[in-house]
């Protein structure tokens, strides 16, 4: 089953904001990104080509990547997961920063070298970098950066915007970027529905709780506390969850930095 809307060959999800795919008879996909809560942010556009097909005829401000994609470098748990998920392990010959990695199958992985550790944003290692010869790097925009030694490697940097969606649902919705890379689309889709079936079975029954608990997040860091916006998808998970989170009010996306005094009068 489809998840969103398809309207003219586009796919337009349902609760993403951040991406749209246009499916072209040759098989060809045209996939535009963009950050999610920024209506005038910029558009970055790809081609997802199938390996053998002539690519010619493409619009001239799109990059190519072959699909399926064999050599992926990763930058967040959040894509790490779309790929496990998909059964992908493979595919994923780096990573960045692995400190809060659980998954046994991640870490045995990085332990024998199959994926290897390229250093956290902003202080890659270069030379690993261009060893694991990419495909394709999938960035974090929003994170310190440091990609203009990823951009060596001659690699396409795709954003991959999905922790800035402002539902939970619309973060796991990406889970269909990694299905179109791998030629597992179909596979997404369906995993998709399963997630988006379950969590609104239990919103539903969340909605009728008479006690709703007060949930705080965030973590201590240089002094200061890093809370995730009102807007954020982790706040309208909590409410969704049947929790008043604490500083719902707020009007961010993103994270906010508080003050330890700010946290402790709340």
């Amino acid at each position: 089953p489809q998840t969103g809307i398809v309207v003219d060959s586009v796919y337009v999800p349902r609760h993403a904001k951040g991406f749209r795919v246009t499916y072209r008879s040759d098989g060809v996909r045209l996939l535009d990104i963009q950050e999610p809560t920024l209506a005038d942010a910029p558009t970055e556009r790809f081609a997802l080509v199938p390996r053998g097909l002539d690519a010619d005829s493409l619009p001239e401000d799109y990059t190519v990547i072959r699909t399926p994609v064999q050599r992926i470098v990763c930058m967040t748990m959040t894509q790490l997961k779309c790929f496990s998920m998909l059964q992908a392990y493979d595919c994923v010959v780096a990573t960045s920063d692995t400190r809060r990695m659980q998954n046994p199958e991640w870490l045995a992985r990085l332990a024998d070298g199959r994926t290897k550790r390229i250093g956290i944003e902003g202080n890659f290692n270069a030379e690993i970098v261009m060893v694991t010869n990419p495909e394709l790097i999938l960035i974090s925009p929003h994170r310190r950066g440091g990609y203009e030694v990823l951009a060596q490697t001659g690699a396409p940097l795709m954003p991959f915007w999905a922790f800035n969606e402002t539902s939970a649902l619309g973060l796991s919705e990406w889970i269909r970027i990694a299905g179109l890379l791998l030629g597992k689309e179909q596979e997404a889709i369906t995993l998709f529905s399963d997630m988006e079936r379950e969590y609104n079975h239990w919103k539903t029954i969340a909605a009728t709780v008479k006690h709703r608990p007060t949930v705080f997040s965030g973590e201590l860091r240089g002094g200061h506390w890093y809370v995730p916006g009102g807007q954020s998808f982790y706040a309208r998970l909590f409410a969704d969850a049947g929790a008043e989170y604490f500083y719902k009010d707020d009007s961010h996306t993103g994270g906010v930095i508080l003050d330890f005094e700010q946290i402790y009068a709340k």
